[in-house]
Formats: structure tokens, C-alpha cells, sequence
């Protein structure tokens, strides 16, 4: 969608699992610029281990990617390395609040998916199979403020999007960041998404 602005040469689009990149890509690439598909230039690989420049791009995206990463801090300075001075990197996740203990934390990447689950992607039915192995992390609003603070990187914006539904208007964040709700869906089994506009600082 970036891509569509004239302003915008192109954008490098990496993606750690292969198939994603070379029979979902070219699909999604076509279907929404057309013609201009090529601006969109897909990547096998992560973002621990970009092969760019320092300095090289204006801006970085990680959109519901960055709580796969097993280091954060790590992945925050590689992203830190090839973007400009003063560019920007725009973060859309998922965050829990302040007062989310360890245990439940703990809880939820114990959680083992259904045969359901496992069947409908294309996984081993006969294995127990948990979140935690499928390279889920659950992160607070504390915890991707420290993250922030660790690689220099200052939050120019933050708010949470939540869709228009009932339970997502009684429980607000913790962390004293701006509601809005959207009548569109969001994905995730909570339903809303937290977004950090950052500004990367290398002086």
C-alpha cells in the first residue's frame, strides 16, 4: 500500500518463511499495484540479518513481526543500522499491560494449539504443539519501552487500535497511551493492535 505513493522508489519486503515470499508475495504484489509491482522488491531472510548498507533506507516497517524476534534489543539495532538519521521506523504489534504478571505471561505461551488449529495450517497433527514453539513472545508496554530505550530509538507517536466490539470497551491500557477503535478487522485473538512511530537517532 506504501508503495502506491509516487514518492516512494521502493521497498524491500522481508520475510523469514519462503513460500510467504515466493507463491503469497507475487499474488498480494500484482493484486494491489499491478504494473508497479516490481517498486516491491521481496526478500527471503530476517531482520537480524539485513544484507543493505548503513544508512541506506528512510524508513523500516515490522508489522505484527517484531514479538518473533528472539532478541528484540538485536533486531532493533540491525533495523537501527541500514535507516537514516532522523528516518523512521514504525512498529505494529501487540502489547499487554503493565500489571500482566510473569505467570500469565508464562500461561499464555504454554497454550497448546488444537488439532484444529494444527490441521488448518498445514502442521503435524499427531504432536503437541505450543506458541511458545511456534515463536510467539508476549510483551508489556514496559517491556517495548525498555527495548526502545536500550537501541536510542525515541517514540515520536504510540496508540492502540481496537476494533468496535464490546469487550475491547471496558479494558484499557495501562500505560496511558490514546484509544481509537476501528470498524474494520484487526487479526490477533485480542483483537487490537498497539503502534509506535519511532525516530532513530545516531548523533
Amino acid at each position: 500500500m506504501i508503495a502506491q505513493k509516487k514518492d516512494c522508489k521502493k521497498i524491500y519486503c522481508v520475510e523469514v518463511v519462503k513460500n510467504a515470499v515466493k507463491k503469497c508475495q507475487p499474488i498480494v504484489k500484482k493484486a494491489i499495484l499491478k504494473k508497479k509491482s516490481s517498486k516491491v522488491i521481496s526478500v527471503i531472510g530476517d531482520f537480524d540479518n539485513i544484507k543493505l548498507p548503513n544508512s541506506s533506507v528512510d524508513f523500516c516497517i515490522a508489522w505484527e513481526s517484531l514479538h518473533h524476534s528472539n532478541d528484540v534489543v538485536k533486531t532493533l539495532k540491525e533495523i537501527k543500522r541500514i535507516t537514516k538519521n532522523k528516518g523512521r521506523v514504525l512498529i505494529i504489534d501487540r502489547a499487554h499491560k503493565n500489571n500482566t504478571s510473569n505467570h500469565e505471561i508464562n500461561r499464555m505461551l504454554n497454550i497448546v494449539y488444537s488439532k484444529n488449529f494444527l490441521k488448518k495450517n498445514w502442521l503435524p497433527t499427531n504432536k503437541i504443539f505450543t506458541r511458545k514453539q511456534n515463536g510467539e513472545h508476549e510483551y508489556r508496554f514496559k517491556d517495548w519501552r525498555k527495548f526502545f530505550k536500550e537501541t536510542n530509538l525515541s517514540i515520536v507517536s504510540a496508540f492502540v487500535l481496537k476494533e468496535n466490539i464490546k469487550k475491547n470497551k471496558y479494558y484499557k491500557n495501562d500505560d496511558g497511551l490514546k484509544e481509537f477503535f476501528v470498524n474494520f478487522r484487526l487479526g490477533g485473538f485480542e483483537k487490537k493492535k498497539i503502534l509506535y512511530m519511532l525516530e532513530v537517532n545516531k548523533e
